[in-house]
């Protein structure tokens, strides 16, 4: 699930010199990344074993936990140069017997250093 906001660092790396306007767009073109990127999302964590998960991205560090497990909710911080992103993601599945339909639920916000929120 880190990989669905690697997108991000690319995105807001110059976010000083970006207008409110096109911090807006950037926000928008990473929702769409990260519906594309979550279609190949692999098992979650088990948060009965309190599985969490630290890394980079870009040299960024992203913490990532599962909060839950039926449904899965995993919370997610991303501390970029300049911002932040924070918020959850929870895809939820559904199987019948003629075909699987999957939705990925997400709340982030990005939050920049000058006092934006978006």
């Amino acid at each position: 699930m880190a990989r669905n906001v690697s997108y991000a660092p690319l995105l807001f790396e110059n976010h000083a010199s970006l207008t409110p306007l096109e911090r807006m767009k950037k926000t928008i073109i990473l929702e769409i990344s990260m519906a594309l990127l979550a279609l190949s999302t692999k098992s979650p964590f088990n948060p009965v074993l309190g599985e969490t998960y630290q890394g980079s991205i870009n040299g960024c560090p992203i913490f990532m936990e599962q909060i839950s497990h039926h449904p899965p909710i995993t919370y997610i911080y991303l501390q970029g140069r300049g911002y932040k992103i924070y918020g959850s993601i929870s895809p939820q599945i559904q199987v019948r017997l003629n075909y699987v339909k999957g939705v990925n639920n997400t709340w982030l916000t990005v939050d920049f250093e000058n006092g934006d929120k978006l």
